[in-house]
């Protein structure tokens, strides 16, 4: 069976996705040959290094889609035109999109244009959604029926099988469509296992220093994540001394900015550290293990937090954003707690209460179950579930979202 996988952004943990999805696949009987569809820039980037090369003799991979930019309509409507020269360009018999946001709801729209099909009848297809819009409170009129009209769209789509990524997205889905429900489930978001380490050997290993009480969060430091309102809320508590925070991953311009002009007395103290590079998994694992707290400060964040998962599985204590995806899942399965953090006094009060109680827990039950449900072995069998059939093969067991909350007792 020939397989396609389009994936035009390499950003975030979006290769993360792919070279999963790649190393299940391989492991199916009959699949093959499988070629990989990105930009011309990913195959030089840090992400592509660490996930896509060691895997990379054993697929074909298409540097062929142009640098893609814009607002998210121009986004989205130069990753349609780029799909339909990859399905033109590598013809295949399975199509995978992990990355699915945007175009999803192009292609519904095409759906009413006659002849104007993408993707043809004879080939099966799968897409990821990692955020849906539509499962969110929307500011405004005019906000409110675009999103009303993206979600028409999204039920137009013609993909054989879609996943959401974020429950709450899933959750609105089949509660809004039964056009939707037949055919949609949640994808778990893979969390690697992580081997226990204590807080002072991940510290060394990360060179900084090893007591106090380190507060924290990893990936992407930018305003989207909240990592603006963090320091502003760490410089404004009333920690201590050998209280730190630690910016593990690459700055964006204006944080970098943010600390060289406002918070350049915290840097100075030693009480601000921050690395401003892509992390590998490895050092991300050391990082949320150095952390006594891991902070997920998005303030309006449509989706799912991976950063807050790893930190579940580093058995770490969660500061989350009440708001979304953190707001529900923090506190169902114990992970920790959630506040305001558009409350600046609010916020940072909470990183002081969550740096006393972080010395006393531990994962729960429910925490434990969290984790099985997004447990590797459960993403690759989501996404393998459908060309297994399709080939023959005995199914695997994909654990269900509500068979997740049933350990939360919801």
């Amino acid at each position: 069976m020939r397989i396609l996988i389009f994936e035009p952004d390499h950003g975030g943990h979006r290769f993360t996705y792919v070279r999963h999805l790649i190393s299940g696949l391989l492991e199916v009987p009959g699949v093959g040959p499988i070629t990989l569809v990105c930009t011309t820039e990913a195959t030089d980037s840090d992400e592509y290094a660490n996930q896509i090369r060691p895997i990379e003799d054993r697929i074909t991979v298409a540097g062929e889609v142009g640098v893609i930019s814009g607002s998210q309509d121009e986004v989205a409507k130069q990753r349609l035109s780029a799909l339909e020269h990859a399905i033109a360009a590598h013809p295949a018999d399975h199509l995978y999109v992990p990355s699915a946001d945007g175009l999803t709801q192009l292609l519904g729209m095409r759906t009413l244009i006659p002849g104007r099909g993408v993707i043809p009848r004879s080939m099966t297809s799968e897409a990821a959604m990692h955020r849906g819009s539509f499962a969110y409170p929307a500011p405004g009129l005019k906000r409110r029926l675009k999103v009303g009209l993206g979600f028409k769209a999204i039920q137009r789509s013609p993909w054989t099988h879609l996943h959401f990524v974020d429950p709450l997205g899933y959750e609105a889905a089949v509660k809004l469509s039964p056009r939707l429900a037949d055919r949609c489930s949640v994808l778990a978001d893979p969390v690697d296992k992580v081997a226990p380490m204590d807080k002072a050997k991940a510290r060394r290993k990360l060179g900084i220093e090893p007591g106090g009480r380190w507060i924290g969060t990893a990936g992407v430091i930018d305003a989207r994540k909240g990592c603006d309102r963090l320091i502003e809320a760490f410089d404004l508590s009333s920690t201590g001394d050998s209280d730190r925070l630690l910016l593990a991953g690459r700055l964006h311009e204006d944080i970098k900015a943010l600390i060289d002009s406002r918070y350049a007395h915290l840097v100075e103290a030693g009480r601000l550290v921050a690395f401003d590079r892509y992390i590998s998994d490895e050092e991300l694992a050391w990082s949320l293990s150095a952390m006594d707290v891991v902070v997920t400060a998005h303030p309006a964040h449509v989706g799912l937090s991976n950063i807050a998962l790893r930190a579940l599985a580093a058995n770490r204590f969660v500061l989350g954003s009440s708001f979304g995806w953190l707001g529900r899942v923090v506190p169902t399965f114990g992970m920790g707690v959630v506040c305001d953090v558009k409350n600046t006094m609010d916020f940072a009060g909470a990183i002081g209460q969550s740096l006393d109680a972080a010395e006393w827990y531990t994962r729960t039950p429910a925490g434990d179950r969290l984790l099985e449900f997004h447990s590797l072995e459960n993403h690759i069998a989501g996404w393998t579930s459908l060309v297994r059939r399709e080939l023959g093969l005995p199914a695997t067991e994909v654990k269900t979202w509500a068979w997740a909350l049933q350990g939360a007792g919801t």
